[in-house]
């Protein structure tokens, strides 16, 4: 059993503040850790620590903990629960909205399918170069080790949302020039 005292004695809490029947814990580790196979050991046990102090029964206190790792395990559980169903409505938009355009079904799906191989190329390019570290004395860059968890969701708002206006844009202007000439 996970004893509070020993948790607050863990040098990942900095300080306690109890305030009538509520207890806030707050920390200074960094939550992506520094780069390095400690760091990265060290946030991910400051993150089980996070989750075993929510985790214990406090009774009569409410406990709420703070800090970049009690974030950073907010942001990746957000992340999880509702990422699949994010990119699902995203991509079901595209979809209704291509076919309302073009009155077509093989070109949405045709724009989807290579939407979604220009991310899946986008997102080995940023793991290659930033999490393996590639090309880090061409571009001169220490590499982090990791991705920090918000940097694939934005990416995939650019580069599915630039993808799908070429697209667009693209299809549009075949679409006048087939209906100008009939060819």
């Amino acid at each position: 059993e996970v004893c509070l005292e020993k948790i607050m004695c863990s040098a990942i809490f900095t300080r306690m503040v109890v305030m009538g029947t509520t207890c806030v814990l707050g920390g200074t580790t960094p939550a992506g850790g520094g780069g390095t196979a400690a760091d990265a050991t060290g946030a991910a046990g400051a993150g089980a620590t996070v989750s075993a102090i929510r985790a214990l029964a406090h009774p009569g206190l409410e406990v709420e903990v703070g800090g970049p790792t009690a974030l950073l395990v907010d942001i990746r559980s957000t992340l999880k629960s509702y990422g699949a169903l994010v990119a699902l409505l995203v991509v079901a938009w595209n979809l209704i909205v291509l076919f309302a355009a073009f009155r077509s079904v093989l070109v949405p799906v045709k724009a989807v399918i290579m939407n979604a191989l220009s991310l899946a190329a986008s997102y080995g390019l940023l793991v290659l170069v930033f999490q393996d570290g590639h090309l880090s004395g061409v571009l001169d860059f220490e590499p982090p080790g990791g991705i920090e968890a918000t940097i694939p969701l934005i990416m995939a708002a650019v580069v599915f949302g630039l993808s799908m206006d070429y697209e667009v844009f693209l299809l549009s202007r075949i679409r006048e020039e087939f209906l100008l000439d009939g060819d």
